[in-house]
């Protein structure tokens, strides 16, 4: 119990940061010159984020602790890029098909989410048995 609530601190913790990064930095610009899609930043609900965040990471880690055997570091990553894939498709390119979103920009949150649930998978991977 005490490696998976320490995977779940790690993986919530990596997850902002790279958010910070990914959507705070790189893709500012992108988000600036399409600003009339977003929300305004004072109507953003990033207590509403967060929840969801830790919610997915709970999740993320209850499927590999029972469905993903033998528990390893290989099959933690296949696994996390697999759910990667699985999240990051439709949120970059589902969007794409109905929100006037620049392509690039669904790219970017396709590698984004899989990058952040391959780091999901090492922790998973270092500290689940």
């Amino acid at each position: 119990m005490k490696k998976t609530l320490i995977a779940v601190i790690l993986i919530f913790i990596s997850w902002n940061i790279i958010d910070i990064l990914v959507h705070g930095l790189l893709l500012k610009s992108t988000y600036e010159s399409t600003a009339h899609l977003w929300r305004p930043e004072a109507e953003m609900m990033m207590g509403l984020l967060n929840l969801v965040k830790l919610f997915t990471v709970i999740l993320f880690i209850y499927i590999y602790k029972t469905l993903v055997h033998p528990k390893n570091l290989f099959n933690a990553i296949k696994y996390a890029a697999l759910i990667g894939l699985l999240v990051g498709i439709p949120m970059g390119f589902a969007t794409y098909s109905f929100q006037p979103i620049p392509i690039n920009l669904a790219w970017s949150w396709l590698v984004s989410v899989v990058g952040s649930y391959l780091v999901a998978g090492i922790f998973i991977g270092k500290l689940i048995d």
